[in-house]
């Protein structure tokens, strides 16, 4: 599972908390981050993060799955760009410069930076990230300004677009009350393309953009996380509903003491394992209360994506629905 998400440049813990959770739910094993304004990325567990934040302070970030080792890690000094490889696949994520008014800074950006960033082109190679701008008029729904660049880069490099290989309909990433445009995608070399299985676009709360997850066969063996401890969540001792049943639950237990030799025994055997228990069902039964409202906020911003119509309203509908999930993820914290 390779992923491409626009972070949207400010950092906050709880943004870094929605990109956590939206890389375990998802299980990614590669993301590619844009618009990266910062190098701490060690909240987001069992990942290492490469980060290049260069000249121009809006860098590019490629989060790998602990127990995928790269063999060599190469940076375009403005920031806009990072290629790593593992084992014989090369992985490059690229941030354009965005805007009409940047148009020939962007296409300067695919004439010398990217076309040098894909020299001795390898047969495995993928390339994604925003390209801020598109090639297709289905892929925008406000004014069409292709990229004749990008094209002819694409073109001459014989470059798959990974999303029209699966879906007639547009998948658009980033939208605005005016439009909406599927800015953010993934380019595959030939070799690539059969082993491509599933393109899919995903909400963001984390950003104004949405992501694009790709599902790719490749012949590489990821390591497999297993389970960690358990670790009580505190924050259940500040519901007093909780503390009154433990209460309840703790009269109970220590009625069973006798029936060990020691407090020791009884203390491993039977109030330890209780314990976890109890707490483990109250926070279970909470989590999936806020999952449940979760995936409603998340099904709507969805629907909204995938029906989307030029309206102010719309946008303003999809930004109030982000706001009730970080405010769900703030309170988690």
């Amino acid at each position: 599972s390779v992923a491409t998400a626009n972070f949207n440049g400010s950092y906050s813990s709880t943004k870094m908390h929605l990109l956590n959770d939206f890389i375990v739910k998802n299980d990614i094993d590669i993301i590619f981050l844009q618009e990266i304004r910062h190098t701490d990325f060690s909240v987001i567990y069992n990942y290492n993060a490469y980060v290049n934040v260069g000249t121009e302070s809006l860098g590019t970030a490629i989060l790998t799955k602990m127990g995928i080792k790269l063999e060599d890690i190469e940076k375009l000094p403005s920031g806009r760009g990072i290629k790593i490889t593992y084992n014989k696949y090369v992985f490059m994520n690229i941030y354009a410069p965005s805007g009409s008014n940047k148009r020939s800074e962007r296409n300067l950006f695919f004439q010398n930076d990217i076309e040098y960033f894909l020299r001795d082109l390898p047969a495995h190679c993928i390339l994604g990230g925003d390209f801020n701008c598109v090639l297709r008029r289905e892929d925008c729904t406000g004014d069409f300004r292709p990229s004749n660049t990008l094209q002819q880069l694409t073109t001459s490099l014989q470059l798959t677009d990974a999303w029209t290989t699966k879906h007639k309909t547009p998948g658009y990433t980033f939208f605005t009350g005016k439009s909406a445009s599927r800015l953010d995608r993934f380019y595959v070399t030939r070799a690539l393309t059969p082993c491509l299985q599933r393109m899919e676009v995903l909400p963001t709360p984390f950003s104004d953009h949405a992501a694009v997850n790709m599902k790719i066969k490749l012949d590489v063996k990821f390591l497999t996380m297993g389970r960690s401890y358990w670790k009580m969540n505190i924050s259940c001792l500040q519901n007093m509903d909780v503390i009154e049943n433990f209460k309840t639950e703790w009269q109970l237990w220590q009625m069973r003491k006798n029936k060990y030799k020691d407090v020791a025994y009884w203390w491993d055997l039977y109030i330890k394992p209780n314990v976890c228990r109890f707490f483990k069902q109250n926070s279970y039964q909470r989590y999936r209360n806020e999952e449940n409202l979760l995936n409603f906020h998340f099904r709507c911003i969805r629907e909204i994506q995938q029906h989307y119509k030029q309206s102010p309203e719309r946008s303003a509908l999809m930004n109030r629905h982000k706001a009730k999930i970080t405010t769900i993820f703030r309170k988690r914290m």
